[in-house]
């Protein structure tokens, strides 16, 4: 097991590697834990996968904007809304992205211009980069404090990493919750239940390496290309009344498998007396009819976003069956403003107003 690190993602396009790589490496040289993908990633590596377990990692997300980002159809726009989609899962959003001008005149993405850029003309550029940097990560970590003392419950993670050659190999990179509370001690059993889980996915795992395959693998082939993967990434936990949620995004390559594999797990618990709230069809009095709500509320919005990606074809039939029974929500968290539902099948989080449904749970 390790100490966690403050990873800083560099999102930028490749059409300016030549400007982003000397930042990155100024970035690193005074002690930050950067992450660009020209520096991390190896030729043959699956690149989407291992960006997104990146981008899932990270404390905060440093977003170059220049006119290549912006005419490049798409692009940034799908990079800033993930983003932005992920620093709602902060504990105070306006933290983790921080938006670099590369060039003066560029026009400014509608999603972010309302926030505090850094252009990268200025004379002091580095030093006001890096002062934002640690300034955010500061300001992180005070956010935490305040809403830990306010929930009287605290909580940290830890690292574990783990590596088994062979052919196939396996790898696992998870970070593991502890959580504590004198006014609510029974809180220290939702680290032994995630826990549990972690390790039962990664005891799988390990049996693959138990049945080697030599017409597969080799010992000649890179370490990558012959290792199954497995990552989990949890978000900050959010309380919300006496119940306590914490999501997990997690990422999971089998060598030679065509895709990766991208999901969410969730673990909601009402906190006193300790009990795990499996699903969200158990807290409504009329579940039939929340289903319904939350069937129209997600696929307005995945309709929506389809379009937002200029997508002209928008497959109505395929996000139907996505969001069809109780089944497909299984992911879910009880959060400030309401009720998030996350999509198995698409990945995305959709806020559901409280005031649309009767709850058992209040």
């Amino acid at each position: 097991m390790v100490e966690d690190e403050q990873l800083v993602f560099i999102s930028y396009t490749s059409g300016d590697r030549d400007r982003v790589e000397p930042i990155a490496d100024a970035l690193i040289a005074s002690g930050v834990d950067a992450w660009m993908d020209k520096k991390r990633l190896k030729a043959g590596q699956n690149w989407d996968f291992e960006i997104r377990r990146a981008l899932d990692k990270a404390a905060l997300l440093v977003v170059f904007i220049s006119d290549k980002s912006v005419s490049k159809r798409g692009y940034v726009q799908r990079e800033i809304r993930l983003a932005l989609e992920k620093a709602e899962e902060k504990l105070v959003d306006d933290i983790y992205l921080i938006p670099v001008l590369l060039d003066e005149d560029v026009t400014v993405p509608d999603l972010i211009k309302d926030l505090q850029f850094i252009r990268y003309n200025d004379e002091a550029f580095q030093e006001h980069l890096l002062d934002a940097v640690r300034h955010q990560l500061e300001r992180l970590g005070l956010a935490i404090e305040v809403a830990q003392n306010e929930a009287e419950i605290s909580w940290q993670f830890y690292s574990h990493r783990e590596f088994r050659d062979g052919i196939p190999g396996c790898e696992a990179d998870f970070r593991l919750p502890r959580l504590s509370s004198t006014k609510h001690p029974m809180v220290s059993q939702i680290g032994d239940i995630v826990r549990g889980e972690l390790f039962l996915e990664l005891a799988d795992l390990r049996h693959e390496t138990l049945l080697p395959d030599p017409e597969a693998f080799n010992f000649g082939q890179d370490k990558y290309r012959r290792t199954h993967t497995f990552d989990a990434s949890p978000q900050t936990p959010k309380i919300k009344g006496r119940i306590l949620s914490l999501a997990y995004w997690l990422h999971s390559y089998y060598a030679r498998a065509a895709h990766p594999n991208h999901g969410i797990k969730t673990y909601c618990f009402l906190v006193d007396p300790l009990c795990c709230i499996r699903s969200l069809e158990m807290i409504f009095a009329d579940a039939t009819a929340a289903l319904d709500t939350i069937r129209s509320e997600v696929r307005s919005h995945l309709i929506a976003l389809q379009g937002e990606d200029g997508d002209e074809y928008v497959d109505r039939d395929w996000i139907e069956r996505g969001t069809e029974t109780w089944n497909d929500f299984q992911a879910f968290t009880f959060e400030e403003k309401g009720i998030v539902a996350c999509c198995r099948f698409f990945g995305h989080r959709v806020k559901l107003i409280p005031p649309l449904f009767q709850s058992h749970w209040g």
